[in-house]
């Protein structure tokens, strides 16, 4: 609870950084969820290999309501290519929306 509590603090924060303008402050929490998201999250009943390695991570990320451009500079990646791991996520997943993966119903805390 206390981990799970640390990473939503450092979404919290990368998002606040960001719309203070403060890109160096908000690519640098949105790393730490990076380096220190604990297991990756995936939906219930599906084996761990449904996404790839990439794939969890971001759509970790998306589950802490980091956007498209945070992740892209979180990740060192372009933004075409998050969207190409996100509409990838989405048809793997059978989902129609990002928010789906982002709803924590979905994604049980390792």
């Amino acid at each position: 609870a206390q981990y799970t509590a640390c990473t939503e603090n450092a979404g919290d924060a990368a998002r606040a950084f960001s719309a203070m303008g403060l890109r160096r402050y908000a690519d640098e929490a949105m790393a730490l969820l990076v380096r220190h998201t604990g297991g990756p999250c995936r939906p219930r009943g599906k084996p761990r290999s449904t996404l790839t390695q990439r794939e969890e991570q971001i759509a970790n990320l998306i589950r802490r309501g980091a956007r498209n451009r945070e992740i892209a500079s979180a990740l060192q990646i372009s933004e075409h290519t998050v969207e190409r791991h996100v509409s990838s996520i989405l048809g793997r997943l059978g989902l129609r929306s990002r928010w789906q993966i982002g709803d924590t119903r979905a994604f049980p805390e390792d």
